[in-house]
């Protein structure tokens, strides 16, 4: 059975980042929202990167569009 995603919006700080990383970690695919596009996806792209192998996807994206 596949995991629900979660959508983190405003998941760029500290806080946020520590529970995406977590959940990716827990086999839950994760949105980070952002005001920014571009800072959602390399946020993404840095906390995949802290993860082994074969996690759940994390992706980023505007706060509206995570929200949907």
């Amino acid at each position: 059975m596949q995991k629900p995603a979660i959508a983190v919006i405003g998941g760029t700080g500290a806080e946020g980042s520590g529970l995406v990383v977590r959940w990716a970690h827990a086999g839950y695919p994760v949105i980070i929202g952002s005001r920014s596009d571009e800072k959602a996806a390399a946020v993404a792209a840095e906390l995949s990167a802290l993860l082994p192998a074969g996690h759940a996807p994390i992706s980023g994206a505007t706060n509206a569009a995570a929200a949907e």
